[in-house]
C-alpha cells in the first residue's frame, strides 16, 4: 500500500530541475491516499521507519537505474533517513548493499538528515555521516533553522547540502530583519563550501528573494506538489 512520491528541485539560476526528494504516501485499502504527518510519528517508535526508509531507498534505487537504462540523464534523488537508523551499526553496509544491488552510483543518492537528530546524537551521527561520505553518498541537513544545534552541526559535520526549513523560511520571510538572518545564512553556508536548498517555496516573491541571495535550489509547491515518478519523469522532459 505505500508508494512513492518525488518532489522535484529546480534551479534558481535557469529554473531546470536538478534533483527530488523522494517521499512516502500511503495508500490505504479504505482511507485513501495518507500523509506522512498522519503515520510517521508512529512507525518512528515502533520501529517500522526502518523498512520504510529502506523501501524508498530500493524504489528510488529502481528509478534511477530505470532513468540510466532508458538513456535518461539521472538527478541526485534524496531520501530521508529517520533517527532510528543511527543505533544501526550495520547501516552503511545495508545501505550500500541496497545501492549496489541495482549498479546505481552513489553520488546519485543523497540522504537527509534532521537537524533535530544531529542535535540529539551529534558524536555518533557525525561518525556514520562520515562513512556514509567516504561511501561516496551526499549528505544533506534538513530543517535548516528549526532548533538551537545549526551552528554547532556544521562547524562538525562533514554535510554537502543545507536546507533551509520551510517554517522558518515562512517566518523570517515576514520582516526585513528576518530576511538578513536568511541571507547571513545562505552567506555563512557557501563560505563553507555548502549548497543551499530552500523547501517550501510558494510564492514569486519568496523565489526572487532566493535567487537575489544566491540560494542555490528551490523546492516547493509553487513549481510543483509531490507527485507520482510518472508525472515527475514527464516534468523532467519538459524542464530539460
Amino acid at each position: 500500500e505505500f508508494i512513492v512520491y518525488l518532489q522535484p528541485k529546480y534551479s534558481t539560476v535557469d529554473e531546470k530541475i536538478v534533483g527530488a526528494e523522494a517521499l512516502i504516501r500511503w495508500k490505504h485499502h479504505e482511507r485513501g491516499l495518507i500523509c506522512p504527518n498522519d503515520f510517521i510519528s508512529v512507525f518512528e517508535s515502533n520501529g517500522f521507519i526502518v523498512k520504510i526508509d529502506f523501501f524508498v531507498l530500493e524504489e528510488v534505487c529502481k528509478c534511477i537505474k530505470s532513468w540510466i537504462d532508458d538513456g535518461i540523464e539521472p538527478v541526485v534523488v534524496s531520501v530521508n533517513l529517520s533517527r532510528v537508523h543511527m543505533y544501526d551499526s550495520n547501516l552503511v553496509d545495508e545501505v550500500v548493499s541496497v545501492v549496489d544491488k541495482y549498479g546505481v552510483p552513489h553520488e546519485l543518492i543523497e540522504f537527509e538528515l534532521t537537524e533535530t537528530i544531529i542535535f540529539e546524537e551529534l558524536e555518533h551521527l557525525i561518525e556514520v555521516m562520515k562513512k556514509l561520505k567516504s561511501a561516496g553518498f551526499v549528505l544533506s541537513m534538513d530543517d535548516f533553522g528549526s532548533g538551537y544545534s545549526s551552528l554547532n552541526m556544521l562547524r562538525n559535520a562533514p554535510v554537502d547540502t543545507l536546507k533551509i526549513d520551510r517554517f522558518f523560511l515562512d517566518e523570517i520571510m515576514a520582516t526585513d530583519r528576518g530576511k538578513i538572518i536568511v541571507e547571513a545564512s545562505v552567506r555563512m553556508a557557501k563560505q563553507l563550501g555548502l549548497a543551499v536548498i530552500a523547501e517550501g517555496v510558494e510564492t514569486q516573491e519568496q523565489l526572487d528573494f532566493l535567487s537575489s541571495i544566491d540560494c542555490d535550489i528551490v523546492q516547493g509547491y509553487y513549481y510543483s506538489r509531490p507527485v507520482p515518478v510518472n508525472e515527475f519523469e514527464i516534468f523532467m522532459e519538459k524542464h530539460r
